[in-house]
């Protein structure tokens, strides 16, 4: 199931969101599977302003995840035109993928596609500055990427803790 938070942040939080992240240092070695290069991506300091409070606003929209392992959490970058495979990020049950979209554009780009294998349909959630996106770590998905700037996102990765 997929959930979406909206409204969590006020416009000046979501452009120095935007700031932040873009003047991140990315590093091009990401993939999406083994064999498929994509994108690119930067750690996320756990101190900066926006990894705080965009953490604090998906507790608030979703308080169960406090009980899970916040065990990644990093920005990623796609490319006008750029391409990615379908993925998924973690294949435990219960675990889950909480994206932050830091931009958006005018023709409605950049969303990211969840493939439901069992409907043979795709849903797309797409970008809206400041929106918080929740979907199974386990659902195979992939980014889209817009036709005329960078798409930058905030990717955080949940799993239930062992016993």
């Amino acid at each position: 199931m997929i959930y979406i938070a909206d409204n969590m942040f006020t416009p000046n939080e979501i452009d120095r969101f935007y700031k932040e992240v873009k003047s991140l240092k990315y590093s091009i070695v990401t993939q999406d599977n083994d064999n498929f290069s994509s994108g690119a991506s930067a750690p996320v300091p756990h101190d900066s302003l926006f990894y705080v409070a965009i953490r604090k606003a998906v507790f608030k929209a979703w308080p169960e995840l406090e009980e899970q392992e916040l065990y990644d959490c990093h920005t990623n970058c796609f490319w006008p035109g750029e391409y990615t495979d379908f993925h998924e990020d973690n294949p435990v049950d219960g675990s889950a993928t909480i994206i932050y979209y830091c931009d958006d554009n005018e023709w409605n780009e950049g969303g990211t596609e969840v493939l439901d294998e069992d409907e043979k349909t795709i849903e797309c959630i797409l970008p809206v500055p400041g929106r918080i996106m929740r979907m199974p770590g386990n659902h195979l998905h992939k980014a889209t990427s817009y036709r005329d700037k960078q798409r930058l996102t905030v990717a955080f990765k949940f799993r239930p803790y062992d016993d």
